[in-house]
This record gives structure tokens, C-alpha cells and sequence, in this order.
């Protein structure tokens, strides 16, 4: 037998004999079972090599070179690879074998807070400045301001856009790497977050001509409209007379992604309750 095969067959432990079935179920135990967790990511791509070298190997999948060639680059070309599906699937829905019971109460305890906050930031109207008042509005100013900081050397709009986007990629970075770290639950809160953050901006884009809301320097954007974010980005794409349509677009965008958030957290929670450790 090739080296190649055989060592293949190492990898995914199994014998030499094992038939197309045996190495495809093997496979999909392996990318289920959670066990890559701690492995490095050389680990998982020399999972997939295995498999696909293996899967390749069977005479009944091809017939020549030529057809192993063209049956790679059609898979590769127009196809999402059943094992990219798996693993997404296995970060999005991971479930801890043994849910600590202290950590499962926090999280339900943290998912009532969400969910009945995020149903009042979904129903006050924009006009209120609900989202700009409370108090996760003082969380997300220093990464606005930090924004402008961070996007400055990119040119005068980037740098005035700049706090807007940091203050939605700051959760998104943080649900990116709950995900990595196979904590669902926590990534569900970073995307509640990102929809709060969108929710939040909406009474600032909303005030882009009117100018009424009092800004950090202590000035309205009446009395100094160059120090108001949106009045500027508006006024620069020619979009100014719909600050109010734009709002409204964030705060449904911010409402969906809410809701998303809530749907996911609570499917989390569920798994994990069948899996609470006795």
C-alpha cells in the first residue's frame, strides 16, 4: 500500500481495510465530537487531507487522474466543502460535555437581563435617545472615540466614520472570538451587543440636520456642525435629507440582529441544560 494511504489511515486511526463508509463515518465522528477543540489548526487541516486523500483513493469515486483533477477543482470552485459545514456548525451550536451548574444560573441570570433590555431598545421610539441615555451608551462612547483615533491617518471621512465603525466592530470582534473559543452563549451576547451598538448610533444619525443633541465638547451640532459625525458624513455623500431613513435602517438592522442574538442564546442555554453536570 502507498505510504501516503497508510499514513492517512494512521491519522484518522483507522485499518487498512476500511472501507469508503467506515473512513466518511470516522470522519464526521471526529469534526462532531468536539475533541478538535484544543488541537492546533495544523491538526485540523491534516484531518481534512486525510480524508479527502482517502475519499479520493477509492476506485469507485473516480476512474483516472484526470477525473480526480476536475472533480477537485469543480468541488473547490462551486461548492461549500461538507467539512467547512461541520466545523462551522460545531462552533455556532458547541455544547460543553459537563455544563457547571454556577456558570449555567449566570448565564440565564445574564440572558433575562438581554432579553428584557434588548425589548425595551427595540420598542422606545428613536426620537426618545433611549439608547444614548442608558447606560450602555457610556460603554460604547470610548471605543467611538477611540475610532476616530484608530481610522485618522485614512482620510477625513474614515476618520469621521471611524467611531461609528469601531463602536459595532469592537462587538463583532468579540463574538468572533467567543466562536474560536467555542462559547456560543458568550457570542451571542458580543452579536446582542452589535445590534445594541447599531441601535445607539440611530438617535446620532437621526440629529444629523436637526442638531439638537448635546455633544461631548458641550456643544450641540447646531452651534458646531462640524463636530457632529453624521451631519459631516451625510453632508459629504449628499445624503443629508435622509439622516432620518438611515436611522431607521441601524435601528432595524441593530432590532434584527437583537433578536438573532436572543434566538441563539436560548437555544444555547437549552443545550446546555440536558448537559448540566449532577
Amino acid at each position: 500500500m502507498d505510504d501516503i494511504i497508510r499514513r492517512c489511515h494512521e491519522i484518522l486511526h483507522l485499518p487498512e481495510t476500511a472501507t469508503r463508509e467506515e473512513v466518511r463515518e470516522t470522519y464526521n465522528k471526529i469534526i462532531h465530537s468536539g475533541d478538535l477543540r484544543k488541537e492546533e489548526w495544523e491538526k485540523t487541516k491534516e484531518i481534512d487531507w486525510a480524508y479527502e486523500t482517502l475519499m479520493r483513493s477509492f476506485p469507485e469515486t473516480v476512474k483516472n487522474n484526470r477525473q480526480i483533477s476536475s472533480h477537485f477543482i469543480r468541488k473547490t470552485a462551486f461548492a461549500i466543502d461538507d467539512s467547512l459545514i461541520a466545523r462551522l456548525k460545531n462552533l455556532i451550536f458547541a455544547v460543553e460535555e459537563k455544563t457547571n451548574p454556577l456558570y449555567f444560573c449566570g448565564r440565564v441570570i445574564l440572558f433575562l437581563g438581554a432579553f428584557i433590555w434588548g425589548w425595551v431598545f427595540i420598542f422606545e421610539p428613536i426620537a426618545s435617545n433611549y439608547a444614548g441615555e442608558s447606560f450602555l451608551h457610556l460603554i460604547n462612547l470610548p471605543f467611538h472615540e477611540a475610532g476616530h483615533i484608530f481610522f485618522s491617518p485614512f482620510g477625513r471621512f474614515l476618520h469621521v466614520l471611524g467611531g461609528s465603525l469601531l463602536q459595532v466592530i469592537i462587538p463583532a470582534v468579540c463574538l468572533v472570538a467567543f466562536l474560536i473559543r467555542r462559547e456560543p452563549f458568550s457570542a451571542a451576547i458580543g452579536l446582542w451587543w452589535m445590534g445594541q451598538s447599531l441601535i445607539d448610533m440611530a438617535p446620532y444619525i437621526n440629529d444629523a440636520r436637526a442638531g439638537q443633541l448635546m455633544l461631548i465638547g458641550g456643544v450641540t451640532g447646531q452651534e458646531a456642525p462640524d463636530f457632529h459625525d453624521w451631519n459631516v458624513l451625510l453632508s459629504m455623500t449628499g445624503l443629508l435629507n435622509y439622516d432620518g431613513v438611515i436611522a431607521h435602517l441601524a435601528k432595524y438592522f441593530g432590532v434584527l440582529l437583537i433578536l438573532l442574538a436572543l434566538l441563539w442564546g436560548g437555544y444555547s442555554l437549552l443545550a446546555q441544560h440536558k448537559n448540566l453536570r449532577s
